[in-house]
């Protein structure tokens, strides 16, 4: 049986109020709301409640990273915040592993042993439902954007063949736990990315691969504008401080769209239109796989990806051979670049995994990485 050991487990709560402020403009609205919340006119309470979320040491927590679109206002002297508050508690549990104290964690909540209140305040966020002010390329005129079919129609208009998002850069570690997420139909979040635009700087990057997703025009439903666009030069014109949490504001005068930040859901179709490095998703899996690329090794990845880009492992790679060696191992030897290889003697993981069926290409390329990359570098030397 498993020893139980000590883990320390974060229980995080988010509460949330929409609280509608009429002020002459947003900055009178926006000095009104912080009076009444030092007064303590405004306070959240259980009923407030949206989220509960419980996490393990080497766990992070990014909340607010959901938005509402932008909310319909009665006048245009009424300006529509949204407060939201963070308790956070951590507690240690004793337990076999991170799963079963999460468990744990999850019940003693359920049966009020572990409480949140005010004492476990963390945080506070005020966001403001922007009124999407656009103007439109034809007539000049602003446009509320009240439900996403503004921003379809808007897409469809600019981007009638398809378009590209950039995505924030990814890492291996979190490339396997999407394809964990998608074997066990599970989402993990969204695709978080920019149209059209490589400055993704501005998202939160997994790793340093760069990644994108291409969809076409029947997916444009698909698109969420997100919160989070930050274009200092365009919302620092309409009086918008430039890390505001805009939602379409950032549609106001961009005419190509370009650098808008948007969300996609991340479904099992959705990763058939995805790319790292400029490979299809699928055979970045392949040969993570294939190649026992580890997690943290992005810059052989991008290495291999990038001989692979250029041409095929498997249009490289031929005639694949397993024999006994005079110890009683197995070696491998191919043929690549249509010259043959020197044996190589296989450990017996792999050993066993070839038995198994493993893809003999791709282990073939792993025991001759250094020989494919060699051969790559004399050909591009070769060409100048």
């Amino acid at each position: 049986m498993k020893e139980n050991k000590i883990y320390q487990i974060t229980v995080t709560e988010l509460l949330a109020r929409d609280i509608s402020i009429k002020a002459e403009n947003s900055t009178e609205a926006e000095r009104i709301l912080d009076e009444r919340i030092q007064k303590e006119e405004i306070v959240l309470d259980d009923g407030d409640f949206i989220e509960r979320n419980f996490t393990a040491e080497n766990e992070n927590f990014f909340y607010l990273t959901e938005q509402t679109l932008p909310k319909k206002l009665s006048g245009e002297k009424e300006h529509l915040f949204s407060v939201i508050e963070v308790l956070q508690k951590k507690v240690d549990i004793s337990a076999s592993g991170e799963n079963e104290a999460k468990v744990i964690a999850e019940e003693m909540v359920r049966r009020c042993e572990l409480v949140l209140s005010g004492d476990d305040y963390l945080d506070r966020i005020i966001r403001k439902y922007p009124k999407a002010e656009l103007e439109t390329i034809e007539k000049g005129k602003e446009v509320i954007l009240y439900d996403n079919n503004d921003v379809t129609e808007r897409l469809l208009s600019l981007f009638p063949e398809g378009v590209e998002i950039n995505l924030a850069k990814e890492s291996i570690a979190h490339l396997v736990k999407m394809e964990q997420c998608e074997s066990q139909n599970e989402e993990e979040r969204e695709f978080d990315g920019l149209l059209d635009d490589f400055n993704n700087d501005l998202l939160v990057q997994y790793g340093e691969l760069k990644a994108s997703l291409a969809l076409l025009p029947k997916d444009y439903s698909l698109i969420f504008a997100d919160s989070h666009t930050y274009y200092s030069n365009m919302l620092g014109n309409r009086g918008y401080p430039s890390d505001v949490n805009a939602a379409t504001v950032m549609l106001n005068g961009n005419e190509d769209m370009k650098g808008v930040r948007v969300k996609v859901p991340l479904r099992t179709d959705m990763l058939d239109n995805l790319q790292i490095e400029n490979v299809p998703y699928r055979e970045v899996m392949e040969i993570i796989k294939g190649m026992d690329i580890r997690k943290g090794e992005e810059k052989r990845l991008s290495s291999i990806l990038s001989i692979h880009k250029e041409k095929p492992l498997y249009k490289r790679i031929e005639n694949v051979r397993f024999y006994p060696s005079s110890d009683g191992k197995i070696n491998i030897r191919c043929f690549l670049d249509g010259k043959a290889t020197l044996g190589c003697k296989m450990t017996e993981k792999d050993k066993e995994e070839m038995l198994g069926g493993k893809d003999k290409i791709l282990l073939a390329a792993k025991y001759f990485e250094s020989e494919l990359t060699n051969n790559r570098e004399r050909v591009v030397s070769h060409k100048r």
